[in-house]
């Protein structure tokens, strides 16, 4: 909101936010960037009002999405065959994988306009194709595996694999090497276990998460990196821990004084994350 009636109106919103505190709540919804940049450039007061009650949805998992499809299906008046609903699973699951970074993916939106769009499509023009204009009522609202998006077929052809249920902490552990990660990530954590079972009313004190991976290329730094933030988010130390990959081209602005300001901003994005920065060329 940089114009001047966006201003007025955040400037309007403030005052009612803090003249009745007990008798309104209001809730600021929008994309991520531009919900940061807008408290970033905003009135202040609208940024302090809000810092406790920040709230990051992440994307839908494929599983999430598949369980939303299964609902939505009956709701649109279809059925379908197991054949179909196998094919579907594969494809929206892997489907969804490939979107994860995608901040412009539909997620619920998806599988309502594309994914349940597409395949009706296909089912016309497979029944279009075996009946011609003469369709049965009972076949025109029945998927059979051949309708699976022709774009998703290529998700289908292997069956998933089974569910990993380990926590992220064995599945590091379980992981060939990275002796150093897991006794540097086993020492945190029973330090922050200890300090929870302490009674002695002490001040405890705030674990240092910052970590330094060095190694050649292909060693695995990212994917510990990822994981890292899955771990810290699982016992507690992150309320989020979502991994953040920034690198040179980031941060370097081509002006004097823009550096900093894109470090500031990255760094604002990430809390309550894990930022890593990619260090193979010189800052």
């Amino acid at each position: 909101m940089n114009s001047a009636n966006g201003r007025d109106i955040i400037d309007s919103l403030i005052k009612y936010m803090e003249d009745n505190r007990s008798r309104l709540c209001v809730i600021l919804a929008g994309y991520e960037n531009e919900m940061l940049e807008m408290l970033r450039n905003a009135n202040p007061g609208l940024a302090s009002r809000t810092e406790h009650g920040r709230i990051y949805f992440d994307n839908y998992t494929g599983e999430e999405l598949y369980q939303i499809f299964t609902l939505m299906l009956p709701e649109s008046g279809f059925t379908a065959d197991e054949d179909f609903m196998e094919l579907s699973h594969r494809a929206i699951v892997r489907y969804a994988e490939t979107q994860q970074k995608n901040q412009k993916f539909g997620n619920a939106r998806y599988i309502r306009d594309g994914y349940l769009e597409e395949a009706k499509a296909c089912l016309n023009a497979r029944l279009v194709k075996t009946y011609g204009t003469d369709i049965p009522e009972e076949a025109s609202k029945f998927f059979i595996g051949a309708d699976i998006p022709e774009k998703l077929v290529r998700f289908t052809k292997q069956p998933l694999p089974e569910t990993d249920n380990r926590t992220v902490l064995e599945q590091l552990d379980s992981l060939v090497g990275f002796a150093n990660v897991k006794e540097h990530l086993h020492n945190l954590l029973n330090m922050v276990k200890f300090q929870q079972q302490d009674e002695s009313g002490g001040q405890p004190i705030s674990p240092n998460l910052n970590i330094v991976l060095k190694g050649n290329p292909g060693t695995g730094k990212t994917m510990i990196a990822n994981l890292i933030g899955k771990v810290y988010k699982e016992c507690g130390l992150l309320p989020e821990g979502r991994t953040f990959k920034v690198g040179r081209e980031d941060l370097v602005a081509g002006y004097v004084g823009q550096t900093a300001e894109r470090t500031k901003n990255w760094i604002e994005k990430a809390m309550g994350n894990v930022m890593e920065e990619d260090i193979h060329k010189s800052i």
